[in-house]
């Protein structure tokens, strides 16, 4: 039996991993096909979505074009497509990481609270904004209430900005109750939230 070819070259996540599957599907165990991508992130989902199905990838890159040479296996069906296909990096929103109470280091410490006032309250005036405000260790302080930091992270909410405070930094310093804003989180989703930003901006 002739090999498949799927040309999924242009095309952005989930599509390669649909044209992908619609052909995987027909293959009898053993038989090849190849996929050609022009997008990592795309010939990344593509491979998982094939060791996952039980087959085997093999991935050839030339230029900016990856070949991904595919074995059906013996499962004969497959998840969906979709449940594969995680964004390019550089197109995710990206997401502010606050872990200080000030920018800089050293004396003037006014310098740098004053610093760290002004780049939170100018967040909403830069497009695009981003997803995620996310407060760590003593940066969760800038949310007690009262304060002009925390207004400024108010206003964020309001425009759809989701603002996240590390909930064991809060114990620690006594500011659960004395919290304005933000959604209280642990590391796990911390860490998710950062490691699936397209980029991660910390002043």
């Amino acid at each position: 039996m002739t090999d498949i070819k799927v040309d999924a070259r242009g095309k952005l996540c989930p599509v390669p991993l649909v044209m992908t599957k619609k052909e995987f599907d027909r293959l009898e165990e053993g038989q090849r096909m190849f996929t050609l991508v022009d997008n990592d992130t795309s010939a990344q989902n593509v491979r998982t979505f094939v060791l996952e199905s039980g087959g085997r990838a093999e991935m050839n890159k030339e230029g900016n074009v990856t070949t991904l040479t595919i074995t059906k296996g013996a499962r004969k069906t497959s998840g969906e497509a979709e449940g594969y296909c995680r964004v390019d990096a550089p197109d995710a929103p990206h997401v502010i990481y606050v872990s200080r109470s000030r920018i800089g280091n050293g004396e003037p410490e006014e310098l740098g609270r004053g610093l760290m006032q002004a780049f939170l309250q100018t967040i909403k005036d830069v497009r695009p904004l981003p997803s995620h405000v996310i407060f760590m260790h003593n940066g969760v302080t800038l949310l007690e209430t009262g304060s002009k930091t925390a207004e400024a992270a108010m206003e964020l909410e309001k425009l759809g900005v989701t603002v996240v405070a590390c909930g064991t930094c809060l114990d620690y310093l006594g500011l659960m109750d004395r919290r304005a804003c933000g959604k209280v989180s642990n590391m796990y989703d911390i860490l998710t939230l950062l490691t699936t930003a397209g980029r991660v901006v910390a002043p």
